[in-house]
């Protein structure tokens, strides 16, 4: 009888990975494409209020230096790691041809696209020094 409680334990756990995966790369994708395309508003309903800062940052950036808010992105391959609350998602391509990574945390059941903008301008600003 455990053996059995056990394996229908176990099976619950890969469901739910699973399905968690899912959800994670359709938001993955979803969150790119609206981004590429400069519709960073719908993006950031997808994140966390960081992730809204991210891409009102981004925007304000572009716009000054005069580069089109638009990018060429390529959603492919998209691979998701899980830790409990927190998730990574993998794809490629950027437009340099590399890959891509899109940070997420669970916040009421629901997966957000979790980008930490103080931490990109720290970056950002250490790689200037």
């Amino acid at each position: 009888m455990i053996r059995i409680l056990g394996f229908l334990c176990l099976i619950f756990l890969m469901t739910a990975c699973s399905a968690d995966k899912k959800e994670l790369k359709n938001i993955t994708r979803e969150f790119i494409t609206l981004m590429s395309e400069g519709d960073n508003y719908r993006a950031g309903q997808l994140g966390t209020e960081s992730t809204k800062r991210f891409l009102a940052y981004r925007t304000a950036s572009m716009i000054e230096m005069g580069v089109d808010t638009k990018l060429e992105m390529t959603v492919e391959n998209i691979k998701c790691s899980i830790q409990e609350t927190v998730a990574q998602c993998r794809f490629c391509c950027d437009p340099n041809g590399d890959k891509f990574e899109v940070p997420f945390v669970k916040q009421d059941e629901k997966w957000l696209v979790d980008i930490n903008i103080d931490e990109l301008i720290q970056k950002t600003k250490e790689s200037e020094q």
